[in-house]
């Protein structure tokens, strides 16, 4: 097709971009040291294994209307010594979101960590972004404040969260927080990075390219800042963002990432949180039993039905073949 012919040049041009060797942020109060290769370092290969835990949560929408949203959230958190299961720790609970039009208030039904949550339908984010928040993404903020709330809790050790250490709302940033003053270092690792050098090439490629062979974490990326890349397996394509503040057993920890990550399920992700997110995922096919559960038990179908079919529209249409 023609079509083809007109977008893959384009497409190869951007894929084979050669990155300025700076970082870029459109947050002006991170400031970017130049990319050097002496800020690469390598881990200990030969450290005794030690514990460490991760934490990840999953949820999905049951029932979606444009006054209400019902999600079922879990959070998990698991421990591993090496490739050995420790132990692990699950809650899963039922959030019910409804509106006044200004307000979302959640509702929470079972082994949850709040007893309620509230949050404005115009949220102003801790950077002074103003963002109108859809009903629907409201489970996903409930999920995150649960992790991290499970996270504040677990005895102290090594531990790795799944996501990024930076807060939108104050409750956010209250148990983050509460997490970093813990004796021991914690790890938020990103499973995706969006950020670019200053040309607009991936960052976590241009390290990639920088970088050595092997495994490597890499550090400062920003001054003051506690955002490290890691290559935690030699032969993986993966680099991942990781926050992790200064700590006198930061190399150990990033060490201990590393003997978590020879899994070949997933070559260079610890696999103390491919276990935490299984545990925690919430699968379509869970999902739908749930979801009939609801529907079949629930007195006015009815009306129930007459609130799912004012946002469906597009489900129908996607079902016309």
């Amino acid at each position: 097709m023609n079509l083809f012919k007109q977008v893959l040049p384009a497409l190869e041009s951007s894929i084979e971009k050669s990155g300025e060797m700076l970082a870029f942020s459109s947050d002006s109060s991170l400031l970017p040291v130049p990319l050097d290769a002496k800020y690469f370092h390598t881990p200990g290969f030969f450290q005794a294994e030690r514990e460490i835990t991760a934490v990840d949560g999953g949820n999905a929408e049951l029932v979606s209307a444009a006054q209400l949203s019902l999600q079922f959230i879990r959070v998990a958190a698991v421990t591993y010594l090496g490739k050995q299961h420790i132990r692990s720790l699950k809650k899963e609970f039922f959030c019910l979101v409804t509106t006044d039009g200004s307000t979302y208030t959640c509702s929470l039904f079972g082994d949850a960590p709040f007893s309620s949550l509230s949050f404005p339908a115009r949220l102003k984010t801790l950077d002074g972004q103003v963002t109108d928040l859809d009903i629907s993404q409201v489970g996903g903020m409930v999920r995150r404040l649960s992790e991290l709330k499970l996270a504040s809790e677990l005895p102290d050790g090594f531990m790795v969260i799944d996501g990024n250490s930076r807060s939108q709302t104050s409750q956010e940033e209250a148990l983050i927080k509460k997490i970093l003053q813990r004796t021991s270092p914690t790890g938020f690792l990103s499973k995706t990075c969006r950020l670019l050098t200053k040309n607009g090439k991936s960052l976590a490629v241009a390290l990639h390219e920088l970088g050595p062979k092997g495994t490597w974490w890499y550090h400062p990326v920003f001054k003051q800042s506690p955002l490290h890349f890691a290559h935690l397996y030699s032969s993986s394509r993966y680099v991942f963002g990781l926050d992790v503040a200064e700590h006198a057993e930061k190399e150990s920890f990033i060490a201990t990432l590393c003997q978590q990550s020879s899994d070949p399920v997933f070559l260079g992700y610890p696999y103390c949180l491919i276990a935490a997110d299984q545990l925690a995922r919430v699968s379509n096919e869970e999902k739908d039993y749930l979801k009939t559960r609801i529907l079949a038990q629930v007195k006015n179908k009815e009306k129930l039905e007459m609130l799912l079919s004012t946002l469906d529209a597009h489900g129908v249409l996607d079902r016309i073949r």
